[in-house]
């Protein structure tokens, strides 16, 4: 059954970066033992195999997170993804990982091709996996006018989650982002998953379900965004302010 993102319900989801099939097996069991609600495997990392075999690996990581959801995110490296391929080999991965019912959800960038997108809404019709559509700005909080264009085109596009990342510089960069996001979140019914990254945006990683957002990125292993908490920092944060985790 499929782990579902609720909107402005708080949740964790713990990022692993496996460059390998060994290091892949070890950080599931790592992650899942931190007992997050998701892992997201940044699939951008991970050494070059073939699709077969990748698909018997998602079958084995399935059998160790247990009840964890799972994010499959073969991040575009125009957004920050590690591997310099084309775009046609990533579609081709994440079609392979859809069609085993490898995760949960697939992370696919909103400025991806028209026919990438087309690609992956149509593998997922009658599946059991949601998609997540993401856009990251590492520069920059983008206007409030921005952010409503950004979520409009993502519904438009068939997303199941609203995914936008940014840099704020100043606390008013943050205050200003947060009032446009819930500003947002009232027109549409979906989750959002809203990020302002670095040491100055961490209250949304903190309290995501107080600022917008539902699911928050922490760490077990290794980091894969500016100012990514612990799992335990996030816990014990939320514990100290009397929030449940």
């Amino acid at each position: 059954m499929m782990k579902v993102i609720k909107k402005d319900t708080f949740a964790l989801c713990v990022p692993i970066t496996p460059r390998n099939a060994g290091e892949l097996m070890a950080q599931v069991q790592a992650a899942s033992a931190a007992e997050p609600d998701f892992i997201e495997w940044r699939r951008d990392y991970f050494e070059p195999i073939a699709l077969n075999e990748e698909q018997e690996l998602l079958s084995k990581i399935k059998e160790i997170r247990g009840g964890v959801g799972l994010i499959y995110t073969y991040r575009s490296p125009l957004e920050g993804g590690i591997a310099q391929v084309e775009e046609a080999h990533r579609l081709t991965y994440i079609l392979g990982c859809i069609a085993c019912d490898g995760a949960d959800y697939i992370d696919v960038e909103l400025d991806s091709s028209a026919a990438f997108k087309a690609g992956v809404k149509k593998a997922l019709v009658e599946k059991e996996c949601g998609l997540i559509l993401s856009q990251h700005h590492f520069d920059e909080c983008v206007s409030e006018e921005a952010i409503e264009a950004i979520f409009s085109d993502m519904i438009q596009d068939g997303a199941d989650i609203l995914k936008l990342a940014m840099m704020p510089k100043t606390q008013k960069d943050v205050r200003q982002a947060i009032a446009a996001i819930i500003r947002a979140g009232t027109f549409h019914d979906v989750p959002i998953i809203s990020i302002l990254m670095g040491m100055v945006g961490g209250i949304t990683r903190i309290l995501p379900d107080y600022t917008g957002g539902s699911l928050s990125f922490a760490t077990v292993v290794d980091s894969t965004a500016p100012g990514q908490l612990s799992v335990s920092e996030v816990r014990r944060m939320r514990k100290s302010m009397g929030i449940n985790v």
